[in-house]
């Protein structure tokens, strides 16, 4: 039954259409399928074992990462293999005419599109795969107390997908357009000086880049301050370094002007100093102010976050309005906000010990004397005397 069919199908799948059977184009869809069955089987077996191999590692990477590092670069690189091999089972029409591949035209054109497409795609599994390791050792890093790990892996993730793209680049230009490489990096050492200064900032944040790694003045998760900006460092790359600020700004700072400016790492503090002035009204007894003192002085002594530096409560000048009460302390809390949390507690104490000792908080104010002349009894004789005058004229 089966060979009837076929017989009498056989005249159509002879039919010629642009320089193919029906038959051709069927074999090459049918090729083409398949591929693409057993594609979707092979991805997925891939994917499969990825994610059996991080869950055994205790490594928890989303199923949506694993399609967009594996599934997509490699589907994409096995669905140009699976075309090229379905379309060389057809010829281009006779009468087009067209020029064999090695020549100038469509055919070379097209093969030469192709092998970049080719290339692009085995590059694009490479930086994927690049990302994937990346992530699995950053995840592994962050197990640790050691910020330095995840600022070498981003770092060391960037340096290998430059280095991916470059030799892709060079792959492409040597193989694919018979550009001779080894000329054109001669002639760019020819003009080397040119590249050099046009590319001078460049050149000098990525030389930045390795002091910063070298000297580690500064590690990935460190509370920063350069010039007027404070932020949390939440990447170091070739060129600049992101910064997370106090008010959620994402800065992106030069990797040069990290080094060249002055750089506090208020991380690496041991204790932060809180100064600020307790102004009281000028009519506050001197034993008062004493017992104020005390009370201060004790209490900062006994907090539990404050530091064995020396604390300095003390009467520090007097005012046109009141009097200056001067508080240094230090504690031992690096951490940006919740040293402002304890110190707001501290505050609140001390306005209570004001409260206790019935001692007012001062405010600008200026008292006004009027004095008021007292006329002698000469004077006034005398006014009398001439207003006499003047009613008798």
């Amino acid at each position: 039954m089966l060979q009837k069919y076929l017989t009498q199908l056989q005249p159509y799948l002879q039919y010629y259409f642009l320089g193919n059977t029906v038959g051709m184009y069927l074999w090459a869809l049918s090729l083409f399928l398949v591929g693409l069955i057993a594609k979707y089987i092979f991805i997925n077996y891939l994917a499969r074992k990825v994610l059996l191999y991080l869950n055994r590692n205790k490594l928890v990477v989303p199923p949506q990462q694993i399609t967009y590092f594996i599934k997509r670069p490699v589907g994409f690189f096995i669905n140009l293999i699976l075309l090229y091999n379905a379309l060389i089972q057809l010829s281009f029409p006779p009468q087009w005419q067209l020029a064999p591949p090695t020549q100038w035209g469509l055919r070379m054109w097209l093969a030469k599109g192709y092998e970049v497409l080719l290339v692009i795609a085995f590059a694009w599994i490479l930086l994927q795969l690049t990302n994937l390791v990346s992530s699995i050792l950053s995840y592994r890093a962050n197990q640790t107390d050691d910020k330095t790990d995840n600022q070498i892996i981003y770092f060391m993730k960037e340096l290998t997908k430059v280095l991916i793209v470059m030799f892709a680049l060079f792959f492409v230009l040597s193989n694919t357009f018979q550009v001779n490489v080894t000329s054109i990096l001669a002639g760019l050492g020819i003009g080397g000086l040119a590249v050099a200064l046009a590319g001078k900032e460049t050149i000098e944040n990525l030389f930045a880049s390795f002091t910063i790694f070298l000297d580690k003045p500064f590690i990935v998760g460190d509370f920063v301050q350069i010039n007027q900006i404070q932020g949390t460092v939440e990447k170091v790359g070739f060129r600049s370094t992101r910064i997370r600020t106090i008010d959620q700004s994402y800065l992106t700072l030069p990797n040069k002007m990290m080094i060249d400016n002055p750089l506090d790492n208020l991380t690496k503090r041991d204790y932060r100093r809180a100064r600020f002035s307790i102004d009281i009204v000028l009519s506050t007894p001197a034993e008062k102010i004493r017992q104020l003192i005390a009370d201060i002085k004790e209490y900062l002594s006994q907090h539990p976050n404050a530091s064995q530096l020396e604390h300095l409560v003390v009467w520090n000048s007097f005012k046109e309005s009141s009097f200056e009460i001067l508080v240094i302390y230090f504690l031992n809390i690096p951490d940006f906000v919740q040293f402002h949390i304890v110190k707001g507690e501290i505050n609140f104490k001390i306005l209570e010990i004001l409260e206790k000792n019935e001692i007012q908080l001062a405010y600008p104010t200026q008292t006004l004397y009027l004095k008021k002349e007292e006329q002698t009894e000469t004077e006034t004789s005398k006014l009398n005397q001439n207003i006499q005058k003047y009613d008798e004229n």
